[in-house]
């Protein structure tokens, strides 16, 4: 009898490690959706680009003195209102053929956006920073 209250119980302890193990914890948070964001602010100025929905008119970036780096993408498309399926190229304020900028290395390190996800773009003259929407 004691055996075999032993093996129950190892086989209980098994399968509560077994299941323990199986499910999935995701405490992952995802970028918001272009309707999320819109959404929220029905005035928002973004883009896509690379996959990233980028936004302008965040405070404490726009304070800030930043240098173009090189170019790396361009608008080429306009956003139609009520449209959320972006895709690269895509804005919904910005002109089409306004240029995507990295910042400058040094500039970012010295303003600490480096790796934050800050571009410049120049739309016909007009420079403005836009920042990475990378969390929900």
């Amino acid at each position: 009898m004691d055996k075999k209250k032993l093996v129950f119980f190892f086989l209980l302890v098994i399968s509560f490690i077994l299941v323990g193990c199986s499910i999935e914890n995701d405490n992952s948070v995802s970028p918001p959706t272009v309707e999320e964001i819109i959404t929220k602010n029905p005035d928002a100025d973004i883009f896509m680009f690379r996959g990233v929905i980028y936004e302008a008119n965040i405070d404490w970036i726009d304070e800030l003195t930043l240098i173009k780096g090189e170019k790396i993408g361009e608008i080429t498309e306009q956003a139609v209102d009520d449209h959320y399926k972006y895709k690269d190229g895509m804005a919904n304020k910005l002109s089409v053929g306004a240029i995507i900028y990295e910042v400058e290395e040094s500039s970012a390190r010295e303003n600490n956006t480096y790796g934050n996800g800050v571009v410049i773009v120049d739309d016909h003259g007009e420079q403005k920073y836009y920042m990475a929407n990378m969390e929900g």
